[in-house]
């Protein structure tokens, strides 16, 4: 039946594919699984319509996201790339309503260093063209180092590659998953391996006791309703439903891995999977190693050679982030800096990401005397917090009246002084409102208005009726 409903799905809507599309029919069929069981293939499909929709806009919303970060989606690779990552996300738009721009978000700075990697290198392959894309993007960003630090690295990097592959811990995770303590896998096997919905989610003994083996089998999601974690796994083949099997409650982590295109990914992974431990292992490892989680796993299962981390840099931007019924926007930069680089260089890593950085609440407002008065109205404000306290209500500020607040600005500054409003009827207040809304969105970063507040759950209720 479910093969059925894919093909009334695509049947109602010719713009869907069944490869490309493997999310949709995925998170319908988790979500409409009783109805299909129901009323049949025809009726889910259209009851299932609106999802369709969303979910097509939602697709050409991520693609568009993707493309004004700089992918060319005429050029086979970018566009491939660009449908791998909405592949990985989109089912969770569809089955949990994940924000589509947020999960467009997520992926920019992989689509960016993309971008840098195609334009700076000429298209290569194998292990020697990961290890050096790794070092380029490592070596040179966020600011370019001269040649006697390059040769450091270098040789920093052979050597503490080839040392903490000697690690009990390295040598135990290949002999336990890969088979032996000295075996190593191709860059396309760990990635096929990363990808799998399988290692994701199932323990090694899963793997041990159905003869499944770790390197090479094949896994895709196939979730049902009351079974969102339901996998068909090969050799041999079978369904397995994950949450019957965990061996304790199923927490995530986050692996990273860069794949075969050199982009950098972020897979959900249940903390007792295959690649839950290995995420775990590489957690400690560039915890007591000058490298990251992601060299690590590549050290893990490929061996080779990886470079230390020189200056690296993470850029984190809040944006709208609620408090009450206001927003405000926040931006903050992390530098690592090993203790060789040179402080000039430090100053260009944090020019750079100060650069890209998305809030817009800065010091540098259009005069000082608009912060003066944004501070100077906030100790006047009093808070009107709601009466029922439950998720949805959202309080506010109450103000004195602004001609009073005038007056009281005005008082302490003597006559002609360039910071009073002595401007005749209504146009001082007017002016004085101005300065503190110009204020408030340099503070904040967000323009201000006066917002309604909803301090009742039935006030709560209305207002999501509308």
């Amino acid at each position: 039946m479910n093969d059925d409903f894919k093909r009334e799905l695509v049947k109602q809507h010719p713009e869907l594919d069944h490869e490309e599309d493997a999310p949709l029919f995925e998170g319908l069929l988790m979500n409409y699984g009783k109805t299909l069981q129901k009323y049949g293939v025809q009726a889910t499909a259209e009851t299932a319509a609106r999802d369709v929709e969303k979910y097509v806009n939602s697709k050409g919303v991520f693609l568009q996201e993707l493309s004004n970060y700089g992918l060319d989606l005429e050029d086979a690779k970018d566009r491939r790339l660009a449908l791998e990552l909405w592949k990985d996300r989109g089912f969770y738009v569809v089955a949990d309503g994940q924000d589509v721009y947020h999960a467009a978000e997520q992926v920019r700075s992989e689509v960016e260093r993309h971008v840098l990697v195609k334009e700076s290198h000429p298209d290569v392959a194998g292990t020697e063209a990961l290890v050096s894309r790794f070092h380029e993007r490592d070596v040179e960003a966020p600011v370019k180092l001269d040649q006697k630090q390059r040769d450091f690295i270098s040789a920093y990097s052979e050597f503490i590659s080839k040392a903490i592959q000697l690690d009990y811990r390295i040598l135990q995770f290949r002999r336990n998953v890969l088979g032996d303590a000295k075996r190593t896998i191709s860059h396309e096997e760990a990635t096929n391996l990363v990808r799998s919905p399988a290692a994701q989610r199932l323990p090694l003994d899963f793997f041990t006791e159905s003869e499944t083996p770790v390197v090479g089998h094949t896994a895709k999601r196939m979730p049902r309703e009351g079974a969102p974690y339901n996998l068909y796994v090969e050799p041999p083949a079978q369904f397995i439903d994950a949450s019957e099997i965990q061996v304790r409650p199923m927490f995530f982590r986050w692996i990273r891995w860069i794949g075969t295109n050199s982009v950098l990914e972020k897979h959900p992974v249940a903390d007792f999977s295959v690649l839950g431990d290995l995420q775990e292992l590489c957690e400690y490892l560039a915890k007591h190693h000058p490298i990251t989680e992601e060299m690590a796993a590549y050290l893990v299962l490929c061996g080779g050679t990886v470079p230390v981390a020189s200056l690296s840099g993470r850029l984190s931007n809040t944006l709208n982030a609620q408090v009450g019924a206001y927003t405000y926007d926040h931006s903050t930069i992390t530098l690592t800096v090993p203790s060789w680089v040179r402080p000039e260089q430090v100053q260009q890593a944090y020019a750079k990401l100060r650069a890209q950085a998305l809030a817009k609440n800065t010091y540098r407002s259009k005069s000082d005397r608009n912060i003066a008065i944004f501070r100077f109205v906030m100790e006047r404000a009093e808070p009107y917090p709601p009466k029922d306290l439950i998720p949805g209500t959202r309080g506010t500020f109450k103000f004195p009246p602004w001609g009073e607040m005038v007056k009281q600005w005005n008082k302490p500054l003597p006559k002609d002084h360039r910071w009073r409003f002595d401007q005749p009827g209504y146009t001082a207040e007017k002016m004085f409102r101005n300065a503190f809304a110009d204020g408030y969105e340099a503070v904040t970063g967000m323009r201000y208005y006066r917002p309604k507040p909803l301090t009742t759950k039935e006030e709560v209720k209305e207002e999501t009726e509308l």
